[in-house]
């Protein structure tokens, strides 16, 4: 959450070295739960991440991680260990945006990640009062799912998640607002053969070839879920993308259906899609920032959630 100026890079790369590298090692482990991909994260060699590791168990004396087949499995003293430093990390980067604000001209960086719909209804707007409101903030604004950001959010690649936090609970550190709610229901080309017919089921449907969100596990596991309850096979996806409005503009050229939020309806209309006459409850996005706690005493971050409320 830095404003990567070259005025003040290289003060930023200062503060870093007070987390010692072995400590980012041991925090590149913890996260991977494996060596081979923790060094790849980390840009080390994996022997370099085990001397690493070792050191830091001489230094507070107790054993970090078990290997297994299954992976690097940190132990109690581990988990214990990886909180003060998550801790520490965030009371860092906090320490270093307020003194980037207080050496420069350049206001900080809050980087935001939205799911696709929040993105494209709702952040344009508050982005734009918040921007007008904060000239010397820059804003970064990344788009994903609820399966995608919280990680980010937890590796410290966004400062600021906007996703659907149903049933989510905020990892130690982290707080939560919910913000507003919508409803999803299942459209497809105005030609498709069950356009316009009334009380669609799971049965109706079971025929369908579905388009969806890449990586989106939550949307398809409900899905499989309630067509496994009624004895139906979970539905076919045959398309998966990372874009909002290649869904749509697919979904406008095809027979695919897809869930659409209510949200979008009228850009969903416009490309010639209509509801289908089939929803489910447990569809409604309940959409909800997370942030770290520390977050909160940060005057520029403290208007943004102010405006999130709002909408």
């Amino acid at each position: 959450m830095l404003a990567e100026t070259a005025a003040n890079r290289s003060l930023c790369r200062t503060m870093r070295f007070l987390l010692s590298r072995q400590y980012q090692h041991f925090a590149a482990v913890y996260r991977q739960g494996n060596l081979r991909k923790a060094s790849q994260v980390a840009g080390v060699t994996q022997p370099a991440l085990t001397k690493s590791i070792r050191q830091i168990e001489a230094s507070v004396g107790a054993k970090l991680f078990e290997r297994t087949p299954q992976g690097m499995v940190a132990t109690p003293a581990a988990e214990k260990l990886y909180t003060l430093y998550e801790s520490f990390d965030q009371q860092s980067r906090y320490a270093q945006l307020e003194l980037v604000e207080f050496l420069s001209d350049t206001g900080p960086q809050i980087r935001i990640g939205a799911g696709f719909v929040w993105a494209w209804h709702r952040l344009s707007d508050v982005i734009g009062d918040y921007v007008k409101a904060q000239p010397s903030v820059r804003v970064k604004l990344t788009t994903g799912i609820t399966d995608t950001l919280i990680p980010q959010l937890e590796n410290h690649e966004i400062d600021i998640a906007v996703c659907d936090l149903q049933g989510i609970i905020p990892p130690p550190g982290y707080a939560c607002r919910m913000l507003w709610s919508t409803g999803r229901r299942l459209w497809a080309n105005a030609n498709h053969p069950l356009a316009g017919k009334m009380n669609l089921t799971l049965k109706d449907l079971s025929a369908c070839v579905w388009i969806g969100y890449t990586t989106d596990t939550r949307m398809m596991a409900m899905l499989e879920r309630q067509f496994r309850d009624v004895d139906l096979k979970k539905p076919i996806q045959l398309v998966e993308t990372s874009s909002l409005m290649a869904q749509l503009n697919v979904m406008a050229n095809s027979e695919f259906v897809g869930v659409i939020a209510d949200d979008i309806a009228e850009e969903a209309a416009r490309r010639g899609l209509v509801p289908l006459d089939f929803t489910s409850e447990d569809w409604v996005l309940h959409a909800g920032a997370m942030y770290p706690r520390e977050v909160e005493s940060h005057p520029a971050f403290r208007h943004l959630l102010e405006l999130l409320q709002k909408r």
